[in-house]
């Protein structure tokens, strides 16, 4: 009996053994994903050949011109020529809110916007950049609010001015925001403040300047800041030397 019961139990489980194997064999091949080659890529249409439409739209101090315009005491909004977008000045209502130029050229465009009082003096400005794309509207806004005051700190490969100047023979720093008349202080100085710069993402350029003679190759640092109405803000630059960036 001991003997026919081992060799029952043996008959089972190889018998099970044979059934596992069998289920093993019946799954689904795995399948590895196969990612095809990519199609060639199709060059996109220069966007800077050809028209397209820009839409120039203002807020007053923050607020819809139907209001924002009376608060302000502005009863129109004047764009002065700039041979591209306007081939003369052009002057609408303030409350109109916007101004639409259809097939201008495809490009970088800057203009100039003010908002008039009833006897024509200025009383906001802004200058607006935008990228005109063929085929395209793009939208401009214009924000007529009090300026700011941006605050420029910086360091000379992230050392002090007060000392590094010197070791790097700079007697200057010029900086330009957006598209207006670079400013220049002392490089020992650290620091300088810009009055009356227009509300919102301005573009910051940076340059040093050398003594007399020294043609040192420096980059010319590029930065953006946000700029408060009636506030200061701070910005801090770092003029690297291309040496020690690598180049």
């Amino acid at each position: 009996m001991e003997l026919r019961s081992l060799f029952v139990r043996r008959a089972s489980a190889l018998a099970l053994s044979l059934l596992t194997l069998a289920a093993g064999c019946s799954d689904p091949p795995v399948v590895v994903p196969y990612d095809a080659p990519p199609d060639n890529p199709v060059v996109p249409e220069d966007v800077f050949i050809g028209t397209g439409n820009l839409v120039l739209a203002w807020t007053v101090r923050g607020m819809a011109p139907a209001t924002g315009c009376a608060e302000a005491g502005g009863v129109s909004v004047r764009f002065p020529a700039n041979f591209v977008q306007f081939m003369q000045d052009t002057t609408v209502p303030c409350t109109q809110g916007e101004v639409r130029i259809n097939d201008t050229a495809a490009t970088l465009a800057a203009v100039t916007a003010e908002l008039l009082d009833a006897s024509g003096n200025v009383v906001h400005s802004f200058v607006v950049e935008a990228n005109v794309m063929a085929g395209q509207t793009t939208t401009a806004n214009i924000r007529f609010e009090p300026a700011g005051r941006l605050r420029i700190t910086w360091t000379i490969n992230g050392n002090r001015p007060a000392t590094e100047c010197a070791v790097v023979n700079a007697r200057a720093t010029q900086f330009r925001v957006q598209r207006a008349v670079p400013m220049a202080a002392a490089c020992a100085a650290g620091s300088m403040t810009l009055s009356n710069v227009q509300v919102g993402p301005v573009n910051l350029t940076g340059e040093l300047v050398f003594n007399s003679g020294d043609r040192r190759p420096w980059p010319t640092t590029k930065s953006m800041a946000d700029v408060t109405s009636g506030a200061t803000t701070t910005v801090e630059v770092d003029f690297m030397a291309m040496a020690a960036m690598g180049m």
